[in-house]
């Protein structure tokens, strides 16, 4: 399957908007965000969420290029929230 992927530079925040699925292995829940937006803080949103009651099925991921964190919105796709460092 062909992806599409568009990036937009907003005020300082990066939107990512990506058509299509890579061919990825099949996983009991797929793991490929709908849309990633890039935030330079991400605590303050992920208390947010927290408040509502949002679930984070994997919780605050981190890596050497930066931590995320994912969860659904109500339509059920899958949102990311990226922090990349620098």
């Amino acid at each position: 399957m062909r992806v599409i992927v568009c990036i937009f530079e907003l005020d300082g925040c990066t939107l990512t908007i990506v058509h299509g699925r890579p061919a990825l292995p099949p996983e009991p829940e797929p793991r490929f965000p709908v849309v990633t937006f890039s935030i330079p803080e991400p605590d303050t949103a992920i208390e947010k969420l927290r408040l509502h009651d949002v679930d984070l099925p994997w919780g605050v991921e981190t890596n050497t290029a930066g931590r995320w964190v994912m969860f659904h919105d109500p339509a059920g796709n899958l949102v990311e929230l990226v922090e990349f460092k620098q």
